[in-house]
């Protein structure tokens, strides 16, 4: 094999083994969980009950001190509507107040319809102790009632990425309190928290007991393609992603039909069937969340069929978009790429040499950020941290590596701050958010030195290519 050939040869291997990489990638980020998450709650655990105890002792405060605005209900009907009115409002902290100053009827008057809402708003706002004490009292009057709730905080845990919580929660749920619709969501869960094990099979077998009629069943079906595709079942995968996607109902969920197709494209992608995986990427809307990851694989998708200009108009489209990510730093990794497999020597070298100078400016940008944080991190990240938050251009995913429940504790603190008089009190919840500050700032470290270590790689890569092409020539 001459030198010439050679190359060619690396450059195609490192082709597939970038779509391998991009679709393990993809499918973790798909995934219900997140391990990164339930470790991390080991971390968040300490900062979490500090929150709780404080805000056991600011509800007591607000309510005494609002007692001539705070709703006291007598039935549980006008109860529900006044906290819906509260929550319509955005008035968040007067509607735990609301239910908090009426634990007494909650306690006894235990609806199976209204009395959930009131245990999920309490949960929604991390509000656990208050939600403790209502639900020992649920569970003594109507286990049914208690399963129900039971089934929504293991859900709850779940979406956090609490793995150990949520299974500790549905293997103490009596499974007979179950309607036959709550019995479909337990399977769901159970398959869900089966799939992090590893136990892919046992999973299947879950998610195939769902109903069709079950407004869990697409869910499920989805869970089981990416099962299939952990067990590498391709044919299955792509025959139950089909079926999900031609569903009418389904349809009316955007979103969902977008995680699917980009999903359904990587699949044929790492099978190299790449005219229907751009065909999948096609189906995926431009202002979904998941579009920068359906235009990556419809360039990825257009170098294996050797559409090296259709390729370089979905890297150009993705390299326009004003809010850097990953997908678009990879965009702008792969151009040169297109250029070489074009034979345009010209091009591709004044390509990767722009790209050095792309990638170091972005790291070096980034180190700039890492020094800001450190001198002055309040200037950099705002007053209050979002699950997604966009720094100097750069998009940070923080929700993808620690819990949500962080932020909604963190937004209830910065709301604690407007809304208590009491001095003593004051100087504890600036203590504590002093605290949650400095872990912000730990994430946000985190994830810009993470950052950086990735356009390390694109920038040695680049360097190699570009060395690579010198060679050649």
């Amino acid at each position: 094999m001459n030198r010439s050939a050679a190359t060619d040869n690396i450059v195609s291997k490192q082709f597939k083994l970038l779509c391998l990489c991009l679709l393990v990638f993809i499918l973790l980020l798909f995934t219900a969980l997140v391990s990164a998450k339930d470790k991390n709650h080991e971390i968040f655990t300490q900062n979490s009950q500090q929150f709780q105890s404080l805000s056991a002792k600011v509800y007591k405060h607000f309510v005494a001190d609002n007692s001539n605005r705070i709703f006291k209900a007598k039935d549980i009907k006008k109860l529900y509507t006044e906290v819906n009115i509260l929550l319509n409002k955005q008035q968040d902290m007067l509607a735990i107040a609301t239910i908090y100053n009426n634990l007494s009827i909650l306690s006894t008057t235990i609806d199976y319809e209204l009395t959930p809402f009131f245990i999920k708003t309490l949960i929604n706002n991390q509000q656990w102790q208050i939600t403790n004490t209502l639900y020992s009292a649920i569970e003594k009057n109507n286990r049914a009632v208690a399963a129900s709730i039971d089934l929504y905080i293991a859900e709850h845990y779940l979406l956090e990425g609490n793995i150990t919580q949520a299974e500790n929660r549905l293997q103490a749920l009596p499974q007979r309190s179950l309607s036959g619709l709550e019995r479909n969501l337990f399977w769901v869960l159970q398959g869900i928290i089966l799939q992090h094990r590893k136990k892919h099979r046992e999973a299947i077998r879950l998610y195939q007991k769902v109903s069709p009629e079950s407004k869990f069943y697409a869910y499920a079906q989805t869970n089981l393609a990416i099962a299939y595709i952990r067990q590498q079942w391709w044919s299955d995968a792509h025959d139950m992603l089909g079926k999900i996607l031609y569903d009418k109902e389904n349809k009316q969920q955007r979103e969902l039909h977008n995680r699917l197709y980009t999903i359904l494209g990587y699949s044929f992608l790492q099978k190299e069937f790449y005219r229907y995986a751009r065909d999948a990427f096609r189906q995926v809307e431009l202002d979904s969340q998941h579009t920068n990851r359906a235009l990556l694989g419809t360039a990825l998708s257009a170098l294996g069929q050797q559409d090296y200009i259709g390729a370089l108009n979905s890297l150009d489209y993705l390299k326009s978009q004003p809010v850097s990510d990953i997908y678009i730093d990879e965009s702008h990794f792969l151009t040169p790429f297109a250029y070489r497999r074009l034979n345009q020597g010209t091009l591709a070298s004044a390509s990767y040499n722009e790209k050095i100078n792309y990638f170091q400016a972005r790291i070096n940008s980034q180190q700039q950020l890492l020094a800001q944080l450190k001198n002055n991190p309040s200037e950099l990240l705002g007053n209050a941290a979002k699950p997604y938050t966009t720094i100097e251009n750069q998009r940070y995913d923080f929700g993808e590596h620690y819990p949500d429940a962080f932020f909604k504790e963190y937004a209830a603190i910065h709301n604690y701050k407007d809304n208590i008089k009491d001095s003593a009190l004051l100087k504890e919840i600036e203590s504590l958010k002093n605290i949650y500050d400095q872990t912000y700032s730990a994430m946000a470290k985190t994830l810009i030195e993470k950052n950086i270590a990735i356009l390390n790689s694109y920038l040695s890569q680049s360097k190699f290519g570009l060395a690579n092409l010198y060679d050649k020539q």
